[in-house]
C-alpha cells in the first residue's frame, strides 16, 4: 500500500512540475504539497489513499487544460472509482466543454466507471454506498466548523443534539455552492478552474460534520497552482484535532479546535479581502 502511495506522490510532483509551467509560475510551488509534514504524515505515513485520489485528479484535470478529453475522463473516472469526491469537480468543467465534446466526454467517464463497477454490482452496494454517505453526513462528528456551531444552537433551542436535522440541511447548501460556482465563475480559463475546484472542496470541508486530517489532500493539492494559500495554514493547525486522542474516551478540546479555525478563516479572509499586487487578466482558454 506505501509503494501506491508513494508513487502516487511521484506522479504528483511530476504532473504539478508540468501544471506550474502552463501556468507560468514557479515549479518550486510543488514542494508546498510534496514536502509538506501533512503529506508525509497523514499519506505515506498514515496509509491514506487520498493521496492516490488527489494524483487521479491532477491528472485528470491537467488533461483537461491540455485539451486532452480522452485522457482526462479515464484519469478522473478512475478517481471516482477509488473515492467519489470527483465528482464534485464535474459540473466546474462544463464551461469548457461544447455539447459535442461534453457528450464525447462524460461517455468516456461514465464507460469507465461503469467498468469499475460492472464485478460488484448488487443491491447491497447501493445500499451501503448511500449507507456510507448517510452515516457520514448524518451520525459521524470529529473536527468540524460550521456544523458544531449550529450544533450548539440546537442544544440551546430545543436542548439535544440536532445532527438528524441538520445533516439534511448541510448537503443541499453544499451542492448550490458548487452549482453556483460552475455557473458563475469563469471556469473555461485555467486559473480560475483551478480557483473554483480549491473553493468546492473548501465549502466540502467547512459544511461537513466530519473533518479528519486527510480530508484536506485534495484542496491541498489544488490551491497550490492559485494564489491562495490559506490551506498551506490549515495543514498545520488541523493536528490540534488529534488532541482527542490524548483522552481514553476520545473527547475533543474544542478550544482546540475553535483555534484551528479562527486561524484558517481568518487567513482565507486576509487572502480574499487584501489588494492585489498585480491584476492578471487570464489570456488562454480551455473551451474548445
Amino acid at each position: 500500500m506505501r509503494v501506491f502511495i508513494i508513487l502516487a506522490e511521484i506522479f504528483i510532483f511530476i504532473y504539478g512540475i508540468k501544471l506550474l509551467r502552463i501556468l507560468g509560475k514557479p515549479e518550486y510551488l510543488i514542494l508546498l504539497y510534496f514536502l509538506n509534514p501533512f503529506t508525509i504524515i497523514e499519506l505515506t505515513g498514515n496509509l491514506h489513499w487520498e493521496g492516490v485520489m488527489a494524483c487521479l485528479m491532477l491528472i485528470g484535470v491537467y488533461h483537461f487544460i491540455c485539451y486532452d478529453r480522452i485522457k482526462s475522463p479515464i484519469y478522473l473516472g478512475l478517481g471516482i472509482l477509488l473515492k467519489l469526491l470527483p465528482v464534485m469537480i464535474l459540473p466546474l468543467l462544463l464551461k469548457g466543454l461544447k455539447w459535442k465534446k461534453m457528450l464525447f466526454f462524460f461517455a468516456i467517464l461514465s464507460a469507465v466507471v461503469a467498468i469499475g463497477f460492472v464485478p460488484f454490482l448488487s443491491t447491497e452496494l447501493f445500499e451501503k454506498y448511500s449507507s456510507s454517505v448517510g452515516l457520514w453526513f448524518g451520525t459521524f462528528e470529529f473536527n468540524a466548523s460550521i456544523y458544531y456551531v449550529m450544533r450548539a444552537i440546537g442544544f440551546l433551542l430545543v436542548g439535544y443534539n440536532a445532527i438528524a436535522i441538520v445533516s439534511k440541511i448541510l448537503p443541499p447548501i453544499i451542492f448550490t455552492s458548487i452549482i453556483g460556482l460552475a455557473a458563475w465563475r469563469k471556469n473555461q480559463y485555467p486559473e480560475i478552474l483551478l480557483g473554483s475546484i480549491l473553493f468546492s472542496f473548501t465549502i466540502l470541508l467547512f459544511f461537513s460534520t466530519t473533518i479528519h486530517p486527510w480530508y484536506l489532500t485534495i484542496p491541498l493539492l489544488f490551491s497550490i497552482f492559485t494564489k491562495y494559500r490559506y490551506m498551506i495554514v490549515w495543514s498545520l493547525v488541523v493536528f490540534f484535532s488529534y488532541s482527542a486522542y490524548a483522552h481514553p474516551e476520545y473527547q475533543e478540546n474544542l478550544g482546540l479546535i475553535g483555534m484551528e479555525y479562527v486561524i484558517v478563516i481568518g487567513w482565507l479572509f486576509y487572502e480574499l479581502l487584501k489588494k492585489p499586487r498585480k491584476v492578471h487578466k487570464p489570456t488562454k482558454n480551455i473551451h474548445i
